[in-house]
């Protein structure tokens, strides 16, 4: 998402409330700096004292429960099978290289919708699965080595361009637990997961996951699956669930 100067507003297709924001999603032509961007979904947003223009391009869509790498490709066979040109899928979102048709988008709703995803068409709710996204490449060290040096907290207002007690908030409000708590989940899944590869020790998984020792691992792990490390190892795979049940 990019926040741009608003040049026109054509007309009003929709709004909604939720909480302390307001908004209205508007197809308008818009400019920043040199450049002229059409047809786009712009929300205004209203906080305290502040008035925000968020713009969402039209040729990006939200897709809800893309939470792994294997969910990307899913989403791109689809794509291809579909004939859906497009320029890119990543964590909860695809980009295409110009607006995809109704059609083409009411098909790709329903080959999406079989396999457990769904199209996102309201700003809280994108920004939420977009929360999520980033959490979880973090929890599972796929951020990158830069993103590992910042704090969580820093790192998601920068990807979001928003403040994090704002974040902090509207996630416990909407999903009912924390951002915190969620991070934690998702760390003590990756660590589940590598446990029964069996191809790290402990201890390594403890340094791959960036915790301070093996007994912070073992206390936190203990504490959201009632098991220790060394115990679910030994019962196996049915412990395990899926991201997106998370």
């Amino acid at each position: 998402m990019t926040l741009l100067g608003l040049k026109s507003l054509l007309y009003a297709t929709s709004e909604y409330m939720n909480g302390d924001i307001a908004a209205g999603w508007f197809y308008a032509t818009l400019s920043a700096g040199d450049a002229v961007v059409k047809s786009c979904r712009v929300i205004i947003k209203a906080s305290g004292y502040f008035l925000y223009i968020v713009v969402m391009p039209s040729t990006t869509l939200l897709i809800k429960n893309m939470v792994c790498h294997r969910c990307i490709l899913a989403v791109e066979d689809i794509l291809q099978s579909e004939k859906i040109p497009f320029q890119n899928v990543s964590f909860g979102e695809i980009h295409f290289k110009q607006e995809p048709a109704p059609e083409e988008k009411e098909r790709l709703a329903a080959k999406l919708h079989k396999i457990g995803f769904e199209i996102i068409d309201n700003y809280t709710g994108g920004l939420i699965e977009k929360i999520k996204s980033l959490v979880i490449q973090r929890a599972r060290n796929e951020a990158g080595e830069e993103a590992g040096k910042i704090k969580l907290s820093n790192y998601l207002s920068q990807k979001v361009n928003h403040e994090y007690t704002y974040l902090s908030s509207l996630f416990s409000s909407v999903e009912g637990r924390t951002i915190e708590n969620y991070f934690i989940e998702q760390r003590i899944e990756k660590a589940k997961e590598l446990l029964i590869y069996g191809q790290l020790t402990l201890s390594q998984i403890a340094f791959d996951l960036e915790y301070s020792s093996v007994a912070h691992l073992s206390t936190q792990f203990k504490k959201i699956t009632g098991l220790t490390p060394t115990y679910f190892k030994e019962i196996g795979r049915e412990k395990r669930k899926s991201l997106d049940n998370i």
